[in-house]
Order: structure tokens, then C-alpha cells, then sequence
């Protein structure tokens, strides 16, 4: 059988000597196999091929996103916006706009509070919290409208 040294808190040696009955070698031994036990469980293979197909999924998720988001700012634009909340929004040139940022240009208040613009997304969106991938195709839907017009 192996030997190996363990440190303890000086405390809790001495809390172990007042049970010399217990036999603290199986217990501890029985603590590492659980713990090796979940270690194991808790492995995962992540192989190429598994990332791969992830990344494909991701890729279809964000055309999907995109296309959608396209289709609300079109349909926003062309049904709803007047000229300066479309001019408005058509500004919005950067990929990293947040719910926030649009909401502020459509309603044209830099300080909208977070229940305006999450109804506004629920509007637009039919939910509160869009994507990126929406958010961008979005303003990409609504520019290609203001380009026409």
C-alpha cells in the first residue's frame, strides 16, 4: 500500500486525535475516490469534430438572426418609421449597437429608460432582448429602405 503526507490545520489534527477509534486513512482514501469519481464524470472529449459542428450551428444561428433582424428593420421602416426616426436609425453605423442605443434613436431620447426601450424591442423584435446578429441586420434593413428613399 502507498504512504503519502497530508497537511492539516493544526486544529483539525488535533479534533482527529480525539476519535482514535476512526480509521482517518479509509475515510480520506474514500474522499479521493469520490473526488477522482466526479473528476471523471465531469471529463469531457471536446474534439474538432464536435467543435465543428457547434460552429456550423452558431453560423446558421447568426445568418438566421441577420436575415430576421433584415426583415423587422424593412418591415419597421416601410410600415412604421417616419423620415427622421428612419434617418435616425440609418446613422447607427456601428455593429455594436445595444438595445439601448437603438431605442434611444428611434424615440429620440438619449436617456430612454430601460422599461421604453425593452417594450420598444418587444415591438419591433417580439421579445425584449434581441441579438447582435438581429440588431445589426436590423439597421441593415432599415438603411437599405433609407438609401431608397
Amino acid at each position: 500500500m502507498a504512504q503519502m503526507n497530508l497537511y492539516l490545520p493544526d486544529a483539525l489534527k488535533e479534533e482527529m486525535s480525539e476519535f482514535p477509534q476512526v480509521k482517518w486513512s479509509q475515510i480520506a482514501a474514500e474522499s479521493f475516490r469520490r473526488a477522482i469519481e466526479m473528476e471523471r464524470k465531469m471529463q469531457v472529449n471536446i474534439t474538432e469534430a464536435k467543435l465543428a459542428r457547434l460552429r456550423v450551428s452558431r453560423a446558421e444561428k447568426l445568418d438566421d438572426d441577420r436575415a430576421a433582424g433584415v426583415a423587422a428593420g424593412k418591415t419597421w421602416a416601410l410600415d412604421h418609421a417616419d423620415y427622421d426616426e428612419l434617418e435616425r436609425v440609418a446613422s447607427l453605423t456601428d455593429t455594436n449597437v445595444e438595445p439601448h442605443t437603438l431605442a434611444a434613436a428611434i424615440l429620440d431620447d438619449e436617456r430612454p429608460d430601460r422599461q421604453q426601450a425593452e417594450e420598444l424591442m418587444e415591438r419591433l423584435f417580439g421579445r425584449d432582448h434581441p441579438s447582435v446578429g438581429e440588431f445589426e441586420g436590423f439597421i441593415e434593413g432599415a438603411n437599405e429602405v433609407f438609401e431608397k428613399v
